[in-house]
Parts: C-alpha cells; sequence; structure tokens
C-alpha cells in the first residue's frame, strides 16, 4: 500500500492543534461507487480565520512518532543553552556594573 497524505491550508497562524484517529472504512458515493477508506489521523489546525485540516496515512503518523521525540529533545537543548547563555550575559553585565 501506498502512504498518501493530504494539506490543504489557507491560514498561517494557529492557536490550537486537535487530533482525530479515524479507523479504515468504507462509504458509498453518491453516484453508488463504493470507496475503502485506510485509516488516517486528521489533525485540525485551529486558527484566527478558521481551521486546516492535515490529514496523515498510518505510516506517515508512524515516522512522525519516530521523529517527535527527537525533535523535542533538539528544542529542549537549544533552550537549555539559550538560559544558560542569557545567564551567563547576565552575570557578565553584573561583574561589569560593580
Amino acid at each position: 500500500m501506498i502512504a498518501m497524505s493530504r494539506l490543504t491550508m489557507a491560514n498561517y497562524w494557529f492557536e490550537s492543534v486537535v487530533a482525530e484517529y479515524e479507523a479504515a472504512h468504507s462509504f458509498t458515493g453518491t453516484v453508488g461507487f463504493k470507496i475503502e477508506v485506510p485509516a488516517h489521523v486528521r489533525l485540525r489546525l485551529n486558527g484566527m480565520d478558521g481551521s486546516e485540516r492535515l490529514i496523515l496515512d498510518i505510516e506517515h503518523v508512524r515516522q512522525l512518532a519516530e521523529e517527535l521525540p527527537k525533535l523535542l529533545m533538539a528544542h529542549d537543548a537549544a533552550e537549555h543553552v539559550r538560559i544558560e547563555q542569557a545567564a551567563a550575559e547576565k552575570s557578565a553585565a553584573s561583574s561589569l556594573a560593580a
């Protein structure tokens, strides 16, 4: 099976995100043809001008789940460096003022 995800977007500033799982299912279209819909995760990005949806195939969700911990660790490390640097600069400024 080929993993297929979709994205449509008009907003650029989002206030919250909602994730919803939808199991594989089938449905019959308006002209009577049957469509098989694979399991997926729907992300709704809520913004000031409405919301956008990102539909992720389960394989893409698995890939994202593997990458998120690494991204969060990189962010935490960068934040730690930023805080330490700000503290060092404040300490240096205090030493010069004294």
